[in-house]
C-alpha cells in the first residue's frame, strides 16, 4: 500500500492594509491602500472615531501598517495605534542627528 500525501495546509497570506496619516487637532486624514491595490481617495476622520475604525480593521483580518507625518498631535496617536497592534513603518525622525542643515530658499 501507498502512503497517501497529503498537502500541508498554508496560511492564509496576510491581508494588509497600509495608513498614510496627516494629524491635525480637529481631523485625520487618511489615505488606505488595502492588499496593494490602488490607494482609496484620502477620507477624514474625527481624532476620537479613528482608533475605533482602526480597530475594526484589524477585528476583520487586516494586519495594519501606519506611516504618519510628524508634528504635535502624531506621537500620542502613534502610541494608542502601536497599542492596538499596528505596525508603525515611517516613523518620524529628526534631522538634527543626521547632521544636515535645512535651508527654505530656493
Amino acid at each position: 500500500m501507498q502512503p497517501v500525501n497529503h498537502p500541508i495546509p498554508q496560511p492564509a497570506p496576510a491581508r494588509v492594509l497600509k495608513l498614510a496619516l496627516d494629524v491635525h487637532l480637529q481631523e485625520h486624514v487618511v489615505a488606505m491602500q488595502y492588499d496593494g491595490s490602488a490607494p482609496k481617495p484620502p477620507q477624514r476622520f474625527k481624532p476620537k472615531d479613528f482608533p475605533a475604525w482602526v480597530e475594526k480593521q484589524i477585528a476583520q483580518g487586516w494586519q495594519v501598517i501606519s506611516c504618519y507625518e510628524a508634528g504635535p498631535f502624531g506621537y500620542g496617536l502613534h502610541r494608542d495605534l502601536t497599542k492596538l497592534g499596528v505596525t508603525i513603518r515611517c516613523a518620524p525622525r529628526g534631522l538634527a542627528p543626521l547632521n544636515k542643515k535645512i535651508s527654505n530658499r530656493a
